[in-house]
């Protein structure tokens, strides 16, 4: 499933230029994926667009969750990441 999730995000990374579920499905298959990975990634992606839409509904039912999808929308400011020993050592 995850090869075919990665396939689908390497090449329709944009929403746009994903085709609809059965022409997605034919494709995948065409490319060599099984019947099986195909079904479990686009049920997954389905999951995936129902949660979406579940969280976009509740931003517009309650005042605080809209704050927290326009902070969401607000310029990322730099950050800085400092690794532990233990995980430097395991990065290399």
């Amino acid at each position: 499933m995850f090869d075919v999730l990665a396939f689908v995000y390497e090449n329709y990374w944009n929403g746009n230029d994903c085709p609809e579920p059965v022409t997605l499905q034919r494709r995948l298959h065409d490319v060599g994926f099984s019947p099986d990975q195909i079904g479990d990634a686009l049920s997954w992606l389905g999951g995936l667009a129902q949660a979406a839409q579940g969280l976009g509904q509740a931003a517009a039912e309650s005042p605080a969750q809209a704050r927290l999808f326009d902070d969401a929308a607000a310029p990322v400011q730099p950050s800085l990441r400092i690794y532990t020993r233990g995980e430097t050592e395991r990065l290399g």
